[in-house]
């Protein structure tokens, strides 16, 4: 088993969550460092850019979904994987694979949240 930090469309209450529906949701977490969170369309975390923590959720994912979950996100070659250290609500602090790219678009969520964002643009309409 692998655990893995989902923070746009895998979250809850997104079209991609589908994917993780027989994985162990363990709980809500965060990012111990700080990265740059894009909207691209789809949203994407750059690993060199220092602005906030992600905010998202974390997951108890069998082989099977991991590599599932690998080719949705292109990866190695649209998306990379990474573990990075995640702190949970709870106050855990774990590594888990988070995916990255490194493309930059004027979307910068500087709240390192994209459920929040997505939440705050449907307000604007």
């Amino acid at each position: 088993m692998e655990l893995i930090f989902v923070y746009g469309t895998l979250r809850t209450g997104f079209g991609n969550n589908r994917m993780l529906e027989d994985s162990k949701l363990i709980d809500v977490a965060r990012t111990m460092e700080e990265y740059a969170m894009y909207d691209g369309g789809v949203p994407y975390v750059s690993y060199g850019e220092k602005v906030s923590q992600i905010y998202g959720e974390l997951y108890e994912v069998d082989e099977r979904t991991l590599l599932a979950i690998d080719m949705l996100e292109g990866h190695p070659v649209f998306y990379n994987r990474k573990k990075i250290f995640v702190e949970t609500l709870k106050g855990g602090v774990v590594r888990a694979w988070l995916y990255f790219n490194e493309t930059k678009t004027d979307n910068l969520i500087k709240s390192g949240d994209y459920a929040e964002q997505r939440k705050h643009a449907r307000n604007q309409i």
